[in-house]
Parts: C-alpha cells; sequence; structure tokens
C-alpha cells in the first residue's frame, strides 16, 4: 500500500515538471502560418533573415569541426606519397632502359 502512495506522490510531483518540457505551441500558429502563405512579401522576408543567421551557424560549425581538413591533408599527403613512388619506380626502369640501350650500342660500335 504504502508502494502505491509512493507512486502516486511522484506521479503527482512529476506531472508539472512534464508540462514544463513540452514544447509551447501557440494557439496562433495556424493562423500565422496562414497568413504566411497569403503574404508572400512577408515569407520572403522572414526566409531572408533567418537565412543569414542559418548561414552563420553553418560558418561557426565548419569552422569548429577541422577534422575535414585533417582529412584533406592526410589523402593528399598519401596521393604525394603514391605519386613520388610511381616517379621513382618510373625513374628506374628508365634507368635500367638506357643502360640496356648503352650496351647494345657499345655491343654494335665493337662489330666489324
Amino acid at each position: 500500500m504504502r508502494f502505491i502512495h509512493i507512486l502516486v506522490v511522484l506521479g503527482a510531483l512529476a506531472g508539472p515538471a512534464a508540462a514544463q518540457d513540452a514544447p509551447y505551441h501557440s494557439p496562433m500558429r495556424t493562423t500565422c502560418e496562414d497568413e504566411l502563405r497569403k503574404d508572400k512579401d512577408w515569407n520572403k522576408l522572414l526566409r531572408d533573415q533567418l537565412r543569414a543567421g542559418v548561414h552563420e551557424e553553418d560558418a561557426d560549425l565548419m569552422l569548429r569541426n577541422k577534422q575535414h581538413v585533417q582529412y584533406a591533408y592526410a589523402a593528399m599527403w598519401v596521393l604525394v606519397a603514391i605519386f613520388l613512388g610511381f616517379l621513382y619506380r618510373k625513374q628506374q626502369g628508365l634507368r635500367g632502359e638506357i643502360n640496356r640501350l648503352q650496351k647494345e650500342l657499345d655491343e654494335a660500335r665493337k662489330k666489324p
């Protein structure tokens, strides 16, 4: 029985707290939405005012989140390393080809 009383008291105390957490919805909301649909100039004005704020929030988020910059630099360094490795292998192949051609030229000069 005591347990039920405790639950009732806790429920009564939690009721107002839960009501305070609920988001407020104006009773004039539908009227305002209807007027916004009718008045295109006012709608555009409000969207333009919101656009600047949203842009600033996005810019702040981008400046604070620098992880994408780190990933970009890492990707560039990986690509540079792969490219340099490719150039090194190509250079070694060309040096081998030059040495082979030099030997063939020397052999051709020795023959009468």
